[in-house]
């Protein structure tokens, strides 16, 4: 019996043996039809694209940087690490040194230079391991391949059409038979049967994908795409809602042309209708096959930076349309606004179609090779409610617009991130920060950035604080009248009023987002107990425990202003004169007699000996590392192991002399924190 008609009848396979060794690897794919494996003896991937492996640094926690870590870019040139899913654009976050042409790493023990012929070449990349599938992404001139991210470098074909090619689901079903696993290696990717023909529309739609993503990801605050938005309207929500708007038209668009391109690229491998049905079996449905809606099938509008070619749109005239009778789109804008109003990558309760979360073990992984049905990831929130609902992105689009614009539907955990996102970069810009975009263009640091790079969380720290400064930036947004509104809006939102949020949420999210590798650091003094408010008889309440109280001192430092001499401004400038304000305050109370003090005399009597002592404590901590450094038994043993050659040397040319060599050693555990800041 044919492996087709045994299919059909669900029952049992009967392949021919010897129909595995035209497949390379020659994997036990029982259930593969005919046609994919005749394209598997056909022409493959690695006739039309050179793969090259990336480089090894030998040790990348030294010669990689987040590109906010670095300050001038002269030393360091932008390298692909993977990062996940995601398709023609993205994670473009890291940097490697190659000043002297990669001439630290090439001494570097352990470090293995491959395919520098091809470096910082106009090519593709992608991502090995992002859970069964494919998104390639465009490498650009100038920038080159890393760990994770492999390089692939067409040999005279058109990198966008070759793009769109492995960002179809029938590369990801090819990929899966062949690597058996989760990983895509370069070995896996060059025996993927390619088209013999490439049809011409492809690089367009490739092109115009891209544009759209790049668009979406100046919105992506990590994203070296990333422009800060300039704030329309008197709220947080109004002005959210009307920037989702933007967004959301990205993101409907892209998946619509992406499925114009699934489209071509499917009939370029000549499949019938059982052969894409056992690919969408397996990898899911692309959002831009979906049915339109009838009523919600208009183009949307899309901002000014991402404008695309009207033609390319013109296959959407004859695509499918549903028209919904009234109870059933009553039921089917009750089922989205329920999904969205859950939020991304949730299912709301009750709903008897949710799927169960994948899990991230080695079962689900041998579940996904063996041919369990496991969808290419959506990249958007628009593009997964599409999924769940199967109807075409456009028409999510239209009628999430009119759920927010008629009956208020919120999705709060995307207005949390808006929000969260507007406040994190007005912080990071309040200290002097600019994103890539912004350097590139020229845009100056704004007035009311603090040059010193120090801003105090805490009041009484002798310069104007975050609150304070926050204020400002909210007046002059949104209206001088309009402040304290926003702060509530702020709370209603956030479940957290402002100022905590910017006390001690802010550092948590900031550190999470940006990869462990903070831009702003906040230094706090350590909370020692301290007495409570005295009881009815005037003895001492019970003592507050540190955890339970907030540092009398805190301040958020830019990573880039740090230096040997800024520790030592914290201490002088800030904490010093605090202390002796407290000092003062505290001899002028222990003037007044004990008997005739009144409760609230005593209780900030003690209550000022505790902070006083914390201060002091602080001030001590600072002055240790400014004298002693970060030092420690580990530094000292990884700083005695670590290589010193004639770029670190004192005139950059020569080798260091051995009578140098403690002193270098030394050095760098002292001031090692502000090695790594000026990178």
């Amino acid at each position: 019996m044919s492996a087709e008609g045994s299919a059909a009848r669900g029952v049992v396979f009967r392949p021919k043996q010897s129909r595995f060794l035209t497949i390379p690897q020659s994997p036990l794919c029982y259930w593969l039809r005919e046609r994919f494996v005749t394209l598997s003896s056909g022409v493959r991937l690695d006739k039309t694209v050179l793969l090259a492996e990336p480089s090894t640094t030998g040790d990348n926690s030294r010669f990689m940087r987040a590109y906010w870590e670095v300050r001038e870019l002269h030393r360091w040139r932008w390298v692909s690490r993977g990062g996940g899913y995601g398709k023609w654009d993205g994670f473009n976050v890291w940097l490697v040194d190659w000043e002297h042409s990669g001439a630290r790493i090439k001494e570097r023990s352990g470090s293995f230079i491959r395919n520098e012929e091809l470096m910082f070449r106009e090519g593709l990349t992608y991502t090995e391991s992002a859970r069964g599938s494919l998104g390639s992404r465009i490498l650009p001139q100038g920038e080159t391949f890393g760990k994770s991210g492999p390089g692939l470098f067409p040999k005279g074909g058109d990198n966008l059409a070759i793009a769109a090619v492995l960002n179809c689901r029938v590369v990801s079903y090819f990929l899966r038979v062949v690597a058996r696993t989760f990983m895509f290696s370069l070995g896996s990717l060059a025996n993927v049967p390619f088209p013999a023909r490439l049809p011409g529309e492809l690089s367009d739609f490739g092109q115009q994908c891209t544009v759209l993503k790049k668009a979406s990801l100046t919105n992506e605050l990590t994203e070296r795409e990333f422009s800060p938005r300039g704030v329309t309207g008197t709220s947080l929500l109004g002005w959210s809602m009307g920037s989702r708007a933007s967004v959301d038209a990205l993101d409907a668009f892209r998946p619509a042309l992406e499925g114009f391109s699934e489209r071509a690229v499917f009939d370029s491998y000549s499949l019938d209708e059982d052969d894409e049905a056992a690919v969408l079996e397996e990898t899911g449905t692309p959002a831009g096959w979906h049915p339109l809606v009838g009523g919600y099938d208009a183009i949307p509008p899309l901002p000014d930076n991402a404008k695309i070619d009207p033609e390319l749109l013109s296959p959407l005239k004859d695509h499918p349309r549903v028209k919904p009778t009234g109870n059933d789109l009553a039921d089917l804008k009750r089922r989205l606004r329920a999904l969205y109003e859950a939020g991304r990558g949730a299912s709301p309760q009750g709903d008897d179609e949710a799927e169960p979360a994948d899990n991230e073990d080695e079962e689900s992984e041998e579940v996904a090779v063996s041919g369990a049905r496991i969808p290419i990831p959506s990249e958007t929130f628009i593009e997964e409610l599409s999924q769940k609902r199967e109807i075409h992105p456009i028409s999510v689009y239209w009628l999430l617009r009119e759920l927010r614009e008629q009956d208020g539907v919120v999705c709060v955990p995307e207005l949390r991130r808006f929000v969260s996102d507007h406040f994190t970069a007005m912080v990071l810009r309040m200290l002097g920060h600019r994103w890539p975009k912004q350097v590139e263009a020229g845009e100056a640091i704004p007035e009311w950035a603090e040059p010193s790079g120090i801003i105090p969380v805490t009041e009484g720290a002798g310069a104007e604080n975050l609150i304070s400064r926050m204020r400002k930036r909210i007046a002059a947004d949104f209206g001088a009248d309009r402040v304290a509104a926003i702060e509530r809006e702020f709370e209603e939102i956030m479940d957290v009023a402002l100022e905590t949020w910017l006390g001690r949420d802010f550092y948590r999210n900031h550190i999470s987002q940006f990869r462990k590798r903070p831009i702003a650091w906040q230094l706090q003094s350590t909370p020692e107990a301290s007495v409570g408010p005295r009881n009815r008889r005037g003895q001492p309440g019970r003592r507050k425990s540190a955890a339970s109280r907030t540092p009398i001192f805190s301040c958020l430092l830019y990573y880039r202003s740090l230096d040997e001499q800024l520790l030592g401004t914290i201490r002088t400038q800030y904490a010093h004169p605090m202390r002796l304000r407290m000092e003062t305050e505290l001899r002028e109370l222990e003037r007044i007699d004990t008997i005739a003090r009144k409760p609230e005399q005593e209780e900030r009597r003690a209550d000022l000996s505790v902070r006083i002592e914390e201060l002091k404590d602080f001030e001590a901590k600072l002055e240790s590392v400014e004298r002693d450094g970060f030092g420690s038994e580990a530094l000292t043993r990884i700083a005695s192991k670590e290589p010193l050659d004639k770029w670190t040397s004192r005139d950059g040319t020569k080798e260091h002399r051995a009578s140098e060599m403690h002193f270098w050693r030394r050095k760098s555990t002292t001031i090692l924190t502000s090695t790594m800041a000026c990178g």
